[in-house]
């Protein structure tokens, strides 16, 4: 049911989604419902990811309240399932960092220059600690990250932000990488729809 929201959801069929989404989440609340405590953590996680999409279909679809609003509860269920030992693996920590991500772009829409430069900031630690220097979505958080500073008027950070881009462009040069070419600010370039 998820892959179809998915679907839906690339066909920009945002309402439809949505409620496709609706329906796969109640499933899986009921699911979590029948389980004991010690055994909830693998559903939470399926949850947080359909509350993801979620908010991706919100925010797509122009309802930056409902997807700020999905992107919170998620980061809520991934900080539960880290302190239960659910999960600690490379895909857990680049699922949080996507979902702070997309939290940012919420911030960035509503030109909350502030919040948006701090979620992103956020994601990048954790996407330095888990992705090669190489890979292009350390690159696209750092784009979202001079294009806030400059809103924001923080131009000599967004300054040191560039200095960085182009550090990173280097070493994908170097390591004779193509980048895909990514501007801001759009949410399509961070936004992360995961199945389940």
């Amino acid at each position: 049911m998820v892959e179809l929201g998915i679907a839906l959801l690339s066909q920009e069929e945002y309402e439809e989604s949505i409620e496709v989404f609706q329906e796969a989440l109640a499933m899986r609340e009921k699911e979590a419902a029948g389980l004991q405590p010690d055994e909830r953590g693998k559903v939470k996680l399926h949850i947080a990811k359909i509350l993801n999409n979620i908010g991706c279909a919100n925010f797509e679809f122009g309802e930056l309240d409902d997807a700020k609003e999905a992107f919170e509860e998620v980061l809520t269920i991934q900080q539960d399932c880290f302190d239960a030992g659910d999960f600690s693996s490379m895909p857990g920590y680049l699922a949080t960092s996507s979902t702070i991500c997309n939290l940012g772009c919420v911030y960035l829409e509503k030109a909350d220059w502030e919040k948006a430069i701090f979620q992103l900031e956020e994601g990048l630690k954790i996407q330095q600690n888990v992705l090669e220097p190489t890979n292009a979505v350390i690159m696209t958080t750092l784009e979202h990250i001079a294009y806030a500073n400059i809103k924001y008027g923080c131009f000599d950070k967004a300054v040191i932000v560039s200095t960085s881009i182009s550090l990173h462009e280097f070493i994908c040069a170097s390591a004779k990488m193509k980048r895909p070419h990514t501007f801001f600010p759009t949410i399509s370039t961070t936004r992360t729809c995961i199945t389940s």
